[in-house]
């Protein structure tokens, strides 16, 4: 509760706070240093809460006012922030990644942040370290909150009995938000991390803390709460990393323990509050929106433009985070907050709409222009391409096809039927059809295991019943019409055997934590049991196929990389290459062979009559017999995924082979 004296200890706790989730960002330390918004969300909501809670029991509460002031303390340096980044992102990022940071500028800018990043990514998945503007997520939540909370302080505070009861009915809502939180983490954690029906509680317990704010400790009680609430949010910065469940009953530590070391300190400061209140802890504390706000944008540019941030690096971008802070503070924080330049409520609500509208405008615009892409040199485009290309536009959605090769064309004379891995040699493989006068059908869709009657482990009801419907459709399809050849594209080996050790080590796996094949509900599959189920549903699925007189051949999977950001990395070689080193030549032919053995195995003991097996690792491996991943571009997207460029130079010859043997059986037919 804000009172008549100055709270030091406050400060101080902010900058601890801050300074544990930047050594977090930054990769220094404090694995849990992310609860520091914990600690942020606390104290805020003890701080407003005082302020609304007082001034609401003496009438004298404006939400215009309470709303001048939220603007003056949050818009000012957010907006400088976010120009700044609009402006660096023009030179560093991809017009993909380009136009995604439009859209999350937008959606900052409404303070919606917090619904386009839980719909976006997950905040400890890695690409979350490419989102520049990932952090505002948190100032979305407090201003949500406080526009919902004083309404619900002020229509509890109209009648009686509500107001007799008010700090318990406050106490209700947060224990229901509580219980949320850890319900909604168990079912949907995206959005139990960033929205605020989970995060409320946290809000409301630091605005508890200031209704209540009358009970009274013995002082020996409060020099132990004070040192054991500093203690539990230490605890949680070290104890705590990316891999625990959070926020739901893990974040009841870090809330309770910043609970206890303000109330411990309410009538006094005690020896450890006194620490909290040394000069240097409080300057850090002053600065700290401003040093939240610049970092985040920093430690993603730097990632975007180094393949490995270095110690040197990371310290270097500290001090640059803390000289932008001040800077902020001082010029932009403090005059602002204090009025000298919004010297009044309509200047200010101007300033407000006309801030949003320029963000919003601009962020249009970059969208609208595929981000910006005229600014790229023919050069760098190409190298972007490589990282942003996925073959989208050869998909059809729900088991729809798209046509590919030579449209003009009356006959289909092969349908291509693939996953991700089918969409990255998808316009290859057109191209090739093309030059050879026949017309294909694609039914391309990242993650399908392409034989009815297999799954995912993690695959619920809905998903397998999806799986089926659309493959026995596509293979019912294909059977009807008789098309006379069939081509399968996918990632066979990760059926089998699951991701490498690169996705493995990289915590990079956003699809599936196991990507291997089941064919009951409630399995968890082995490499054994999941290549055992592949090649019995394949089987079944190719003699299906060989009945009906189709010709079936399946492109074993492409060799796979030792890293799962390799166009990326080659992006950055290339751009910046004082800054990066990387090696042409990963994986050894040894190495590729040791990881497909099961799976090529398992594909070669089915009968020669029903398949045909292209194996593309001869135009792979050069005489040194390893796999180069890139020369003036990059052949790999990421781990296992070609690029375009990849494509053309390793799979268009063997496709080239193929299809010039299909239009010669088609000319004697």
């Amino acid at each position: 509760m804000i009172t008549k004296r100055y709270r030091p200890e406050i400060d101080g706790l902010r900058a601890l706070a801050v300074v544990g989730v930047i050594l977090f960002h930054f990769g220094l330390g404090f694995p849990g240093g992310f609860v520091g918004v914990d600690v942020f969300f606390v104290i805020s909501g003890f701080l407003i809460t005082g302020i609304i809670h007082r001034q609401i029991s003496k009438g004298t509460f404006s939400f215009v006012e309470f709303s001048v002031r939220r603007i003056k303390r949050i818009l000012p340096t957010a907006c400088i922030v976010v120009l700044f980044t609009l402006v660096a992102g023009c030179f560093i990022l991809s017009p993909k990644a380009y136009s995604e940071l439009g859209i999350s500028t937008g959606a900052q800018s409404l303070m919606a942040a917090n619904f386009y990043f839980a719909q976006d990514v997950g905040y400890f998945d890695a690409p979350a370290d490419f989102k520049p503007l990932l952090h505002t997520w948190s100032l979305a939540v407090e201003e949500q909150f406080y526009v919902v909370f004083p309404l619900v302080i002020f229509l509890l505070w109209r009648y009686e009995k509500s107001r007799r009861y008010f700090g318990w009915c406050i106490f209700v809502i947060a224990v229901g938000s509580l219980v949320l939180s850890q319900h909604t983490l168990d079912t949907e954690p995206e959005n139990a991390f960033f929205l605020l029906p989970s995060r409320a509680w946290e809000l409301l317990a630091g605005g508890l803390l200031a209704i209540f704010h009358r009970v009274s400790l013995p002082k020996k009680l409060t020099e132990l709460g004070s040192v054991l609430g500093l203690g539990g949010i230490v605890f949680a910065m070290f104890y705590y990393d990316r891999h625990t469940p959070f926020p739901g009953y893990s974040a009841l530590l870090p809330v309770l323990a910043t609970c206890l070391f303000i109330f411990s300190n309410r009538s006094h400061l005690t020896l450890s509050g006194r620490l909290m209140a040394l000069k240097p802890f409080v300057f850090i504390g002053l600065i700290s929106y401003s040093l939240y706000l610049w970092h985040w944008p920093l430690v993603v540019y730097a990632n975007y433009v180094m393949m490995e941030v270095t110690l040197v690096w990371k310290l270097s971008l500290l001090a640059l985070s803390l000289l932008l802070a001040v800077l902020s503070w001082r010029f932009i924080e403090t005059p602002f907050r204090n009025g000298f330049l919004l010297t009044s409520t309509r200047k200010t609500f101007w300033f407000a709409g006309l801030s949003a509208a320029i963000l919003i405008s601009m962020g249009a615009g970059i969208v609208l222009t595929d981000g910006f892409r005229q600014r790229l040199t023919e050069k760098n485009e190409a190298l972007y391409d490589d990282m942003d290309w996925s073959g989208g536009e050869y998909t059809g959605g729900e088991g729809r096809s798209v046509d590919i090769g030579d449209v003009s064309q009356d006959e289909v004379s092969f349908v291509l039927w693939g996953d991700s891995h089918g969409m990255a040699a998808a316009e290859t493989i057109s191209k090739s059809a093309m030059a050879n006068g026949l017309k294909g059908e694609a039914y391309l869709s990242p993650g399908n295991p392409l034989i009815p009657g297999v799954f995912y482990q993690e695959s619920d009801t809905e998903e397998q019943e999806m799986f089926y419907r659309r493959n026995n459709r596509i293979l019912s399809s294909i059977i009807e019409r008789k098309i006379p050849n069939v081509v399968l594209v996918s990632r066979w080996v990760a059926r089998c055997d699951g991701y490498n050790d690169a996705e493995a080590s990289g915590q990079n796996v956003s699809y599936r934590s196991v990507p291997m094949l089941i064919d009951t509900a409630g399995v968890v599959p082995t490499s054994e049991s999941s290549t055992r189920v592949f090649i019995e549903h394949l089987t079944h699925m190719l003699e299906k196929l060989n009945e009906a007189g189709v010709n079936v051949w399946l492109m074993e999977q492409v060799p796979e990389t030792n890293t799962t950001r390799t166009a990326e990395y080659v992006l950055q070689y290339k751009r910046f290459p004082k800054l990066n080193h990387f090696t042409q030549e990963t994986t050894t032919l040894e190495q590729h062979k040791a990881r497909q053995l099961n799976c090529k195995t398992a594909l070669e003991s089915i009968p020669k009559h029903l398949v045909s097996l292209m194996d593309p690792t001869p135009y792979f491996f050069d005489e040194r017999r390893k796999l180069k991943v890139f020369d003036r571009r990059s052949y790999y997207k990421d781990d296992d995924h070609l690029t375009r460029y990849g494509a053309e130079r390793h799979i268009r010859p063997m496709f080239d082979t193929l299809f010039s043997g299909m239009k010669e059986q088609a000319d004697r037919e």
